[in-house]
């Protein structure tokens, strides 16, 4: 979790992206999202009964010992779910997600312990992991159809930089596999690891090379699929293994993460 929180340090505004999570840029999580009310707020309790019911169910099938066992173990799987994706059976039950009131992301044991847990009413407002690209991206217009089919191995350009929801910025030399964890046994390909806190990525998501008119995207079929919306243009879906042009300035989605295609000479320097 310590390597998740570092990757979600204060970094500059990016132009055209709505980040809602992470790093003390959203230190007031209480006022970016709706907080649980009511009956709502009473889901450890609803927790707490799911363990004994199933203790219950699993000590009258087998023998009670078991269920001694079981309940413990169901508990641990509960805080683990906590802890990894700000959800548990009654959040996902009731339309929830907890976050640390101070990073906005899922909160360690320690944080938990330290009564920081906000809890987000998902369905009424604004999840706190959600990361969304903006209606428009502050770039100029570009004269460029991105929904030409390109050739999977098409002429690469000279190098570009991806700037990531979190401020970073990825050099982009030659095809670079981007995902939850990347892998390519060929070794031909570059591979950047994604931190994936709200579980949207796969683990290949897409494939990103320089072009000579921006930045060549494939998306690798991915379960939740990659989109793109070129500047001042709206967000567009991708089919799976079709690689397509986009020029700088565009904005790529991948699951719940936003990437800006940029080129070398238009990032300063940190």
């Amino acid at each position: 979790m310590s390597q998740a929180i570092r990757a979600f340090t204060p970094a500059e505004d990016l132009p055209g992206v709505v980040r809602r999570s992470g790093g003390t840029r959203t230190s007031a999580v209480t006022g970016t999202v709706v907080p649980a009310t009511g009956a709502s707020r009473a889901w450890p309790a609803l927790d707490g009964l799911g363990v004994l019911l199933l203790a219950a169910l699993i000590g009258a099938l087998t023998a009670p010992w078991v269920a001694a066992v079981a309940a413990p173990a169901a508990a641990a799987g509960i805080a683990v779910c906590l802890m990894r994706s700000g959800r548990t059976p009654a959040h996902m039950l009731l339309g929830l997600r907890s976050v640390d009131r101070v990073t906005g992301i899922p909160s360690t044991a320690r944080q938990l312990l330290g009564a920081r847990l906000v809890t987000a009413d998902v369905r009424s407002g604004p999840d706190p992991l959600r990361i969304l690209a903006g209606a428009a991206l502050a770039v100029p217009s570009a004269r460029l159809d991105p929904w030409a089919p390109q050739s999977a191995h098409g002429a690469h350009g000279a190098p570009l930089v991806l700037v990531l929801d979190d401020g970073r910025r990825l050099e982009v030399t030659k095809p670079t596999i981007l995902g939850r964890r990347p892998s390519d046994p060929s070794g031909a390909a570059a591979v950047f690891a994604l931190t994936d806190l709200s579980r949207t990525l796969s683990r290949n998501h897409i494939v990103v090379a320089p072009h000579p008119d921006g930045a060549q995207v494939t998306d690798l079929g991915s379960a939740n699929g990659t989109s793109v919306a070129v500047p001042g243009g709206p967000l567009t879906r991708v089919q799976a293994s079709v690689a397509v042009v986009v020029p700088v300035g565009a904005c790529v989605v991948v699951g719940d993460r936003v990437l800006v295609v940029r080129g070398p000479s238009e990032v300063s320097t940190p």
